[in-house]
């Protein structure tokens, strides 16, 4: 699908297509990188990449499930990071950085996203309520939406320039 039939997609139908388009952007550059290719998507389709597996692993298994995940690659969290200020997703930023703090202490990796951030570290906890309070901060699925209907020019221009 290219990617004037992505953005002609509507709801979540458009969310998949665009996630499509950015796993086929990925696997056609990766070879033996996938790094590599994910990298050189454009910063924009890096975040929301990287803000869907925030979301879709939060949403399974809570922060230990992402950050088992992801954490030994810094940049992907930082990307996530920076999608959920992409959506406008104030509260759920504020709150993933809660969950860098706390859960550094379990995957060390993210001390180098505590450092970029200039997060403060939190006492070891043993239990935490933060996947709770990650997902009542409202339907992160929603601000994506909401981002990718206001963001159809955006994208389109952002493709074609690569």
């Amino acid at each position: 699908m290219n990617i004037g039939e992505v953005v002609s997609q509507n709801g979540v139908d458009y969310d998949n297509a665009f996630l499509e388009y950015l796993d086929n952007c990925i696997g056609e550059n990766a070879g033996a990188d996938q790094i590599a290719a994910w990298e050189s998507l454009p910063q924009m389709f890096r975040q929301y990449h990287a803000l869907f597996a925030l979301d879709s692993e939060q949403f399974n298994g809570g922060f230990n499930q992402y950050f088992a995940r992801y954490s030994s690659y810094a940049p992907m969290c930082e990307a996530a990071l920076d999608g959920l200020k992409l959506v406008s997703a104030d509260k759920h930023h504020e709150l993933a950085l809660e969950a860098v703090s706390i859960f550094v202490h379990y995957f060390p990796n993210l001390q180098t996203v505590m450092e970029q951030r200039s997060i403060s570290e939190s006492p070891k906890l043993t239990e935490t309520d933060i996947d709770h309070r990650f997902q009542a901060a409202g339907d992160l699925q929603e601000l994506r939406l909401k981002w990718l209907d206001a963001s159809r020019t955006l994208i389109q221009e952002t493709a074609k320039t690569e």
